[in-house]
């Protein structure tokens, strides 16, 4: 399938696995910021202010990654409030201000996973 007719084509079993909840695609900073999305940091802080969690809180003052921050919420709040509060503050405010043709990296090519990629 096709978004854009010169955009990369994704193949519908991956589409299927996104529907069921199997797979999340990221996209570059470049597209999240023309839909008004966070960036990591941004996202890992949001998620931290809703939940409240003072040791997520001292866990940024202290330098730790986004990826720590994250497993320590999983730990305290469980993975389904984390996903709650993820999906949340993913929701698009704004569609992408994309260009046509302007995803250079995959204009007009067929999707492949790199090498190491596990087939679903």
């Amino acid at each position: 399938m096709r978004f854009l007719p010169d955009g990369p084509r994704i193949p519908s079993h991956l589409l299927s696995q996104r529907n069921e909840g199997n797979v999340i695609f990221f996209c570059g900073a470049w597209i999240s910021r023309r839909a008004d999305l966070p960036d990591f940091d941004g996202l890992t802080r949001t998620v931290v202010g809703k939940l409240g969690s003072e040791k997520a809180v001292e866990a940024i003052e202290r330098g730790d990654g986004s990826d720590q921050i994250f497993n320590a919420l999983v730990r305290e709040f469980g993975q389904h409030e984390i996903d709650r509060e993820i999906y949340g503050a993913l929701k698009a405010i704004k569609a992408p201000d994309l260009p046509p043709g302007d995803l250079r990296s995959f204009k007009g090519s067929e999707w492949s996973p790199p090498a190491s990629h596990n087939k679903l």
